[in-house]
């Protein structure tokens, strides 16, 4: 099933352009979206080490890989890992990496591949951050350790569900 976050975005928009209310009513209330759903994302991200900038995850992979900047640029082009613009800045969600070595979890790209043409990257981490019907009403983000067959499995209902 499309996330929640996902569907009344699309629904505010639909509901906006059917009703012939003006583009300023609607970007308001997309950005009043957004800002919820950002609070959202930094609660359940900081569950599991939070937020850093693109800048602070390269300094961070700096001493485990040769090219650190390259190498999470890749990544973030790829889809190979969780990443969302917020405010003009690249954030990279630290649930996705080991602490000690910054090795990336592969369930995480695994999930990000059965989205691949179904959620922008907004949308995936939205995903990640919010409870999951599939999971229990667990959010992915606190179920990627534990049960990460669970979360693959969520994530190819969800895309079913989203695909129609």
């Amino acid at each position: 099933m499309p996330s929640i976050a996902y569907t009344e975005r699309h629904e505010t928009a639909l509901v906006a352009l059917s009703a012939g209310t003006c583009a300023a009513a609607s970007t308001a209330r997309c950005h009043r979206t957004n800002d919820s759903q950002y609070l959202q994302m930094q609660r359940a991200y900081g569950r599991s080490g939070g937020l850093l900038s693109g800048t602070d995850a390269a300094h961070r992979l700096r001493s485990h890989c040769d090219q650190p900047l390259s190498t999470l640029a890749r990544w973030i082009v790829t889809r190979t890992v969780v990443s969302f613009e917020w405010h003009a800045h690249i954030l990279v969600p630290m649930f996705q990496f080991d602490p000690t070595d910054m090795a990336l979890k592969p369930i995480v790209a695994d999930v990000l591949r059965e989205f691949h043409s179904v959620l922008d990257d907004w949308d995936c981490a939205c995903w990640f951050a919010e409870p999951n019907t599939w999971l229990g009403d667990t959010a992915p983000v606190d179920a990627v350790t534990t049960q990460p067959q669970n979360v693959l499995c969520a994530a190819r209902t969800d895309r079913f569900v989203a695909r129609g």
